[in-house]
């Protein structure tokens, strides 16, 4: 799937919600996220904005946009246009004390949420309608750093939102009502709603866990019984 170039080892792999792309990471110098088409099984594009590695990526509902979030020594967070293999925007990471290790857009596309050891962080994307149609002007900062004061004992090494479909657009679940999703690696998962501070939590009850064994897979909303599943 990847032709003429030197393939590098893969650190991260994310997949559009129509499950029509499918993005991956690279680490090692001078690495890049390659998106491919699944119908065609060709490679579609290959950004680079880091140095040493990617440590973790996500891409927007609409699969519009992707961010990715650097190894150690690069710390910074980029926000792309994929399609127009567009760098949007790009900014350091502001803590040396971990790093990020997951990354999720909200479903609205107006949030991120980064973990990384025990940090948890907003990231607010300033989108205006300027920005929209030609990527200019677009801006990405911190918006808060969250405190899980029960959950201080892990490490959080997963963060996910569900998709947002087309049916639950317009339906009583509207853009931005559908919440993140975070897992740490004693078992403890937690949801909270972008730019809020409340946190539900649940223990799943495992046995044993290690952090780079630990991912949150999959998540599905649905309009049955307002449910979420979790897989």
């Amino acid at each position: 799937m990847v032709s003429n170039r030197k393939t590098k080892p893969l650190s991260c792999v994310a997949l559009s919600c129509d499950a029509s792309v499918v993005a991956a990471g690279e680490r090692g110098h001078q690495p890049a996220v390659l998106i491919w088409d699944l119908k065609t099984l060709s490679l579609s594009c290959e950004l680079k904005g880091h140095q040493y590695g990617v440590a973790c990526i996500s891409l927007s509902s609409d699969g519009k946009h992707l961010v990715s979030a650097g190894f150690p020594r690069d710390e910074y967070i980029c926000l792309w246009n994929w399609q127009r293999k567009t760098l949007v925007t790009k900014v350091k990471e502001s803590s040396l004390s971990s790093t990020v290790t997951s990354i999720a857009f909200s479903s609205d596309a107006k949030f991120l949420l980064t973990a990384g050891g025990n940090d948890l962080k907003y990231w607010k994307i300033g989108w205006s309608a300027r920005s929209r149609a030609s990527f200019k002007s677009v801006t990405l900062a911190m918006h808060k750093k969250l405190d899980f004061g029960h959950c201080k004992d892990g490490l959080f090494v997963a963060v996910a939102s569900p998709c947002r479909s087309s049916q639950s657009s317009g339906n009583h679940i509207q853009a931005g009502e559908l919440p993140f999703y975070v897992l740490t690696n004693k078992g403890t998962l937690c949801s909270i709603y972008p730019g809020s501070s409340t946190i539900k939590s649940v223990e799943l009850q495992v046995l044993s866990s290690c952090n780079h064994l630990v991912y949150l897979l999959k998540l599905i909303s649905t309009q049955v019984g307002s449910s979420t599943y979790i897989f």
